[in-house]
């Protein structure tokens, strides 16, 4: 069996300080045993858990990728992606994913909805940065192999 890549980080969206959890080729049982052993938000580790719980058909289904949110509470979102390659399948699914994250985070969240550039922004922002931190880690994980 292949092994496949699985990366965790959180990423913030600024400069509005929402966070959105990334998480890459995991399953609703290793999302929650990642969550606590990187400690992760501690205050909100239930909430999101339980955004996880209720959405596991998703989460673990045959989706490529998904953004959970609680639609309040915290502000913290989870952003699930099957696998990543850095293949085109996969940045057409990040920019998918990051347009929910970012409707959840400032169009339900802070009433930005008529804001076009600053959720374009916004977009470019943390689509940019999770595909970064998403090529570096896969590097580390090839030399590893």
């Amino acid at each position: 069996m292949k092994k496949q890549f699985k990366h965790f980080f959180v990423q913030t969206i600024e400069p509005y300080k929402d966070d959105i959890v990334v998480v890459v080729g995991m399953d609703a049982d290793e999302f929650h045993k990642a969550m606590k052993r990187n400690k992760l938000f501690p205050e909100a580790q239930k909430e999101l858990s339980e955004i996880v719980n209720n959405s596991k058909e998703l989460f673990d289904g045959g989706n490529n990728g998904v953004v959970l949110s609680n639609r309040g509470g915290t502000k913290a979102r989870v952003l699930w992606l099957k696998k990543w390659n850095n293949t085109w399948d996969c940045i057409d699914n990040l920019v998918h994913e990051t347009n929910h994250a970012i409707h959840f985070s400032l169009v339900d969240g802070r009433d930005m909805g008529d804001e076009m550039e600053a959720l374009a922004y916004a977009q470019e922002y943390i689509f940019s940065h999770i595909r970064h931190e998403l090529n570096q880690a896969l590097s580390k994980w090839r030399k590893k192999k």
